[in-house]
């Protein structure tokens, strides 16, 4: 290891304090995220029904874009349908602004 972080165990504790931290905010402002989530409808790994669009249910202001005839390379096998959901994104983080 580098610098201060005298091995693997400090890195990682260091980063779960950050990301405690900033969960914190985020709760205590209530803020909204705009998420996109893309997932194809042959996945093999794991069930896009029991994950992605259960996650999709959990977050507000999400949108889900299961991409049929596609598995689980979606930004090689789908790659326009990836950037316009990434798009979508863009476009309701530039009207929330």
């Amino acid at each position: 290891m580098v610098g201060i972080f005298p091995n693997e165990d400090a890195i990682v504790r260091l980063i779960g304090a950050i990301l405690l931290e900033q969960n914190d905010e985020w709760a205590g402002q209530r803020a909204s995220l705009h998420v996109v989530i893309i997932a194809g409808e042959q996945e093999k790994l794991i069930d896009i029904d029991a994950q992605s669009a259960r996650l999709h249910s959990d977050i507000p202001h999400s949108s889900f874009h299961g991409l049929p005839g596609n598995g689980h390379m979606i930004q090689q096998t789908a790659t326009e349908e990836v950037m316009s959901a990434l798009r979508e994104l863009t476009d309701a983080l530039k009207a929330s602004a």
